[in-house]
């Protein structure tokens, strides 16, 4: 589960930019974003692993899964991801539940976006069960959207994948 939040805080980073072809990118990703899938492609474009539909490597519940959620602004970007046990006693043995899951952890990030690439920095991790903060290392993704789809690629480590040459897709559909 601790992927997953990291895979989830590696889409909160961004930057902006003066160029006006920039701010028609900024519009069209304007938005809140639920995940839509989780993919692997060789080098050849060709699908190695669809991780949504269930692999021994890779594992989401459906509550986080159907849970999660990203919201870009003009400027800001801000995930919230659920999960279902992680931690969720640290406060006063209570669990905290929203939507099904438990363990609510909220990143913020400013962005900004260069031709097909989103910048990320200042970001921020809370826990919102056990009061805990953490930052993240500013990076960047490429993108694309299309069809209210949008799609991060990115390098996400999966153990089951090791010794492979591949890239991930994440991908998300506008609500």
């Amino acid at each position: 589960m601790k992927k997953l939040l990291l895979v989830s805080a590696l889409f909160i980073f961004a930057c902006s930019s003066d160029d006006s072809s920039n701010n028609l990118q900024n519009d069209s990703i304007i938005g809140t974003w639920k995940y839509y899938n989780i993919q692997a492609f060789n080098q050849n474009d060709e699908l190695l692993m669809d991780f949504i539909s269930g692999t021994d490597c890779f594992y989401m519940s459906e509550c986080q899964f159907n849970s999660d959620y990203f919201v870009y602004t003009d400027s800001t970007y801000s995930a919230f991801t659920f999960w279902e046990d992680d931690g969720a006693d640290c406060q006063n043995g209570e669990i905290m539940e929203f939507d099904g899951c438990t363990n609510v952890f909220i990143t913020t990030a400013n962005y900004n976006l260069n031709n097909s690439v989103i910048n990320y920095s200042n970001h921020l991790t809370e826990n919102l069960i056990c009061n805990e903060t953490g930052e993240i290392q500013d990076g960047s993704v490429p993108f694309s959207i299309e069809n209210n789809i949008l799609r991060l690629y990115t390098q996400l480590p999966f153990e089951c994948l090791d010794g492979l040459d591949y890239y991930t897709v994440i991908t998300y559909q506008r609500q």
